[in-house]
């Protein structure tokens, strides 16, 4: 069966559903999510399965899109594993590539076919040829159209819409991220392997560890990061590590050393969706990671995206500051944790949400108390062996001086704790 998802915003949804029934009218299998997405059901996990499932994906670009975190997610969740059509509505190439050069990478060689007043009619013809070239077929043989009608928004003046399908044999999909890709400036955004958003944290030098803290954060020394890394904006969500239990079998966060977990047969309750995800190992946690060609950040990674040049306590500052996190001062709905994001005042330099409190995050390294007696100045990656691998930031249960950036745990491996998760890095080769 082939299945063709089209992505788009709510004020491009009659195009859309235009161009589905064109599609259906073909032969073609589509989806849209105002019709197929299952109600109640977390977007992420819906969007990721349907854009697994589907043969090809097209993509209505508009102005109204260009700031669609939506559409980014869904362009990137295409991103290497699925042809891509772009359709420009109200959109000049030009403008197109110059507002979103990494989108408009993504798409490959392309060009333009102008589609006339009437709508998109015009252009499902060109469309299909465009995936049959791609070797995208049709489910059957072409048929009446099955999509109910939708009624256009208004709009204040028509505008042409520009078709684009392949010509050529398109140009290497690289992905927003990938092994390759390195960011410009600090903070910059991309979508990452697993749906999430990723920040770009370039390389430096910064101060590592405190003389106000416990004997295990000393000596204070330099440390000199010299690769620059994405990291993942917040931790890992519940609705994101479905995704991944779904695809690889994974066993899911349903046993615990302490308290009761989130999950239950294979799911978690639908407001927990945004939360982070708990009760995964430091084995879980890596191997959610090796899945999408991530990694776990090493110690001196966290602490420098979490503390920068500056070496601050907390992320946002030197001051601790209750309502800038979730800590056993402020905790969230129910007791625990609060959605990933919940703190936009509590970034860190880098823009990194929830660095202090919510969870504590699994890192790469083996634990050692002692180990900054010890550690190289360059890129320290933790001791060859140990019992323990470090977590850092705080938790929902924890008070101020353990969610300092500086502080340092670690856990055995194999621990399932409830609050315990995960925020992944991609280093750029």
């Amino acid at each position: 069966m082939s299945t063709i998802f089209i992505s788009h915003v709510e004020e491009d949804q009659a195009v859309a559903f235009e161009l589905a029934a064109g599609l259906e009218a073909r032969g073609y299998d589509t989806w849209l999510y105002e019709r197929d997405g299952i109600p109640g059901a977390p977007y992420l996990q819906v969007v990721l399965e349907a854009v697994a499932e589907a043969s090809a994906v097209i993509v209505v670009l508009s102005r109204e899109c260009l700031g669609s975190e939506q559409v980014d997610r869904e362009i990137f969740m295409a991103f290497t594993r699925k042809p891509l059509v772009p359709v420009l509505h109200g959109l000049t190439h030009a403008e197109f590539e110059q507002r979103r050069p990494t989108w408009a990478a993504a798409f490959g060689a392309a060009t333009s076919v102008p589609i006339p007043p009437e709508g998109c009619a015009a252009i499902i013809e060109p469309i299909v040829r465009g995936l049959k070239w791609l070797k995208v077929e049709p489910s059957g043989p072409p048929s009446e159209p099955t999509v109910a009608p939708v009624t256009p928004p208004p709009a204040a003046a028509p505008q042409a819409p520009v078709a684009t399908i392949p010509t050529a044999d398109p140009a290497p999909r690289t992905a927003a991220l990938t092994t390759d890709r390195s960011g410009t400036h600090v903070g910059e955004e991309a979508i990452g392997p697993d749906g999430g958003t990723y920040l770009w944290v370039p390389p430096g030098e910064f101060m590592m560890g405190s003389e106000d803290g416990f004997d295990n954060e000393k000596p204070v020394h330099k440390v000199r990061i010299t690769k620059g890394y994405w990291l993942s904006k917040c931790e890992v969500t519940n609705a994101q590590y479905k995704v991944f239990c779904d695809a690889t079998g994974h066993r899911a966060p349903e046993q615990a050393d302490w308290g009761g977990p989130v999950w239950r047969n294979g799911g978690y309750p639908s407001e927990m969706a945004r939360h982070p995800v708990v009760y995964v190992s430091w084995e879980d946690a890596t191997a959610y990671c090796e899945h999408y060609g991530l990694r776990l950040p090493t110690e001196a990674e966290w602490e420098y995206a979490a503390r920068g040049s500056k070496g601050t306590a907390y992320p946002w500052g030197n001051e601790w500051d209750q309502s800038k996190c979730c800590s056993e001062e402020n905790t969230g709905p129910g007791g625990q944790t609060y959605p990933v994001g919940s703190f936009p005042a509590g970034a860190s330099w880098c823009g990194a949400l929830d660095l202090a409190g919510n969870v504590w995050e699994w890192c790469g390294d083996w634990y050692d108390d002692g180990y900054y007696r010890e550690s190289p100045n360059t890129d320290p990656n933790g001791p060859q062996k140990g019992q323990y691998r470090v977590v850092r930031g705080g938790g929902w249960g924890n008070y101020a001086a353990d969610c300092r950036s500086a502080d340092r745990c670690g856990y055995v491996p194999s621990r399932r704790a409830c609050s315990a998760g995960l925020r992944p890095v991609l280093v750029p080769r």
